[in-house]
């Protein structure tokens, strides 16, 4: 309540419960204490600003152009010298593979989708800044310095991104592993750990560990090899290693050693320059609020999948509509029949982010809403998610009137969080609509 978060500022009991024991607070509170923490740090940077930024934080604004093919690296050579700069408002100017300038303005909703593209490309393991676990989670590649040799800064930029999507409350789905979580929180990783790296090396280590034999036969040294993108070389553990033989005495000091080199020294750079970048944005004493499981949550949102019982309960509409309209009961019956990764992507569609908002649809900003396709003046509005250019036919019906709205698809204002749904008839044509309109990939277009 009011009266717990000005102790908070102030230093009070509060204060000392979220640093001590944050765990005695349930999730859902620590994470509004989070949010509260995060709308103060916003207040108190724009309040260092110049007298007519702080009236209209707008004035602020940083407008870059983005190409769609090229994401990543126009991202982080226009986005990362903002550093904290990047708590102010930023605007994407998307261009498309023929060279133009698509035709949406942001209010908030290209940039959820180029801040949700752009982290889905930077740690796809085929770019070598990251790889994966067995159970695809993701951790720093030990060897990107052979991706560029600038590697540390676009480790540094990935933080940044990590921590403005935080910073915004925009969910990204990025599942990392879970000792690299540990590291995040500023814990140090011990052999334990090890389980989320590389589980077979941690039970050779336990098999290794509990050996009856000469453990010198085994033929092992304190040194270990790295595959470096094909080019094997061997890394010492300690000075000499490659010359010291693993033996009955020693072999506890080599079990830690190895897991130390595996979750600590080999990633050490990559995660000082990511951690340099993520804290630009966020608080280290804030992420200390959560638990690894929760900070994954709080990045990446609930792996529950998409609440539709929420999500109708929390929906406005408009133009006609109502909850009760056939058109959207038709709506609501489709979205029920779609798998799991098709209703992710109906959410996508209109918010440009494929979680739900981690404490509900209650907290969705604005409204998940609905609207009659057509209506309010037209469609051609600001921030429009549309078909892509090949679709003209089909949003076009020769002119014939009401049966243009009918035979049209889908389209979303992202910035408002608005589907804009024409009245269609079937059951079986909405399906059909809104499932071709989720899955064209399109950019921000005029419908």
């Amino acid at each position: 309540d009011e009266a717990f978060m000005k102790d908070l500022e102030t230093g009070g009991r509060a204060k000392l419960l979220c640093t001590r024991c944050p765990f005695f607070i349930p999730f859902h509170d620590r994470v509004k204490i989070f949010r509260h923490c995060l709308e103060r740090d916003r207040s108190d940077y724009y309040s260092q600003l110049p007298p007519q930024v702080r009236m209209n934080p707008f004035l602020s604004a940083r407008t870059v152009t983005i190409r769609r093919k090229y994401i990543l690296e126009d991202g982080y050579s226009k986005l990362d010298n903002l550093g904290q700069a990047l708590k102010c408002i930023v605007r994407i100017q998307f261009v498309n593979e023929y060279g133009e300038d698509e035709a949406g303005v942001d209010g908030g909703g290209l940039f959820k989708d180029f801040l949700e593209n752009l982290i889905t490309t930077a740690f796809d393991t085929q770019y070598g800044f990251f790889c994966a676990n067995p159970e695809n989670k993701l951790y720093p590649h030990p060897s990107s310095s052979s991706v560029a040799a600038e590697h540390l800064n676009y480790f540094r930029f990935f933080g940044r991104m990590i921590g403005k999507a935080i910073y915004e409350g925009i969910l990204v789905d990025v599942p990392f592993a879970d000792f690299f979580l540990r590291k995040v929180r500023g814990k140090t990783n011990g052999f334990d750990d090890l389980q989320s790296l590389d589980k077979e090396l941690y039970d050779n280590l336990c098999f290794l560990r509990g050996y009856e034999g000469r453990v010198e036969d085994l033929g092992l040294c304190f040194q270990v090899e790295q595959n470096n993108f094909g080019r094997v070389e061997g890394v010492e553990l300690m000075p000499g290693g490659k010359d010291v033989a693993v033996t009955n005495a020693n072999v506890v000091r080599y079990i830690h050693l190895m897991a130390n080199f595996k979750l600590n020294v080999q990633l050490k750079t990559q995660f000082a320059a990511f951690m340099q970048g993520l804290q630009d944005l966020v608080e280290p004493e804030w992420i200390a609020l959560f638990n690894d499981a929760e900070l994954q949550e709080l990045i990446s949102g609930s792996e529950k999948g998409l609440d539709l019982a929420d999500l109708k309960l929390h929906t406005v509409y408009g133009s006609g509509y109502s909850l009760e309209h056939p058109v959207i009961q038709l709506f609501w019956q489709v979205v029920a029949g779609f798998t799991a990764q098709e209703q992710a992507l109906v959410l996508k569609f209109v918010t440009a982010c494929s979680r739900p908002p981690l404490l509900g649809f209650r907290y969705l900003e604005p409204q998940f809403c609905i609207q009659k396709a057509g209506s309010g003046g037209g469609d051609e509005e600001e921030g429009d998610r549309g078909s892509d250019r090949g679709n003209d036919s089909m949003n076009n019906d020769g002119g014939n009137g009401n049966g243009a709205k009918q035979s049209r698809l889908p389209t979303a204002a992202t910035c408002m969080n608005i589907l804009k749904l024409p009245p269609y008839a079937t059951k079986a044509e909405m399906e059909e609509k809104i499932r071709y309109a989720i899955n064209a990939g399109a950019g921000f277009e005029l419908s």
